[in-house]
């Protein structure tokens, strides 16, 4: 008698291709959301640092002069803590905290060192230092050299 060959199901090497595929898929996916993540982090940090510009902006049309930081580059970490978010937060300029979107992640176990740095020596004009991640935003690059400035109206 002849047996009948089952052809019912997947063989070994269908299995492995299907998966391997999958997998791929699965990687690309991953690659690409981790990437809008950042240009969206990005995208936040442009916002921010704007907000504190224009709330810079009035606190020099109220005191005839920007906070002051004193001290070395890069400046204070603007957290929401620190003593340039409390003199904005004072009188009304700042409503809530301006930290970094990365604050808090690790890559491999390692924090990211993303911070906003204000600095001002007297008072006559600032600069505020960021990081990004990309190179997504238009006129500006991926690292920590990004630099605003500002100057005392003449």
């Amino acid at each position: 008698m002849e047996r009948e060959r089952k052809t019912a199901g997947f063989t070994l090497t269908e299995l492995l291709v299907v998966l391997t595929i999958i997998g791929l898929l699965i990687t690309a996916a991953l690659a690409s959301l981790s990437s809008a993540r950042a240009r969206a982090r990005d995208s936040r940090r442009v916002g921010e640092v704007n907000t504190l510009t224009k709330a810079l902006a009035l606190y020099l049309s109220i005191r005839d002069q920007y906070p002051q930081t004193g001290g070395a580059l890069p400046g204070v970490v603007v957290n929401g803590t620190d003593t340039v978010s409390n003199d904005l937060a004072e009188i009304s300029l700042l409503q809530g905290n301006l930290i970094d979107p990365a604050d808090g992640l690790t890559i491999s176990g390692e924090p990211l060192a993303f911070h906003y740095y204000y600095f001002s020596l007297d008072g006559n004009e600032y600069a505020i230092t960021y990081c990004l991640e990309t190179n997504s935003i238009l006129g500006q690059s991926s690292g920590c050299g990004n630099t605003l400035t500002g100057k005392e109206r003449d």
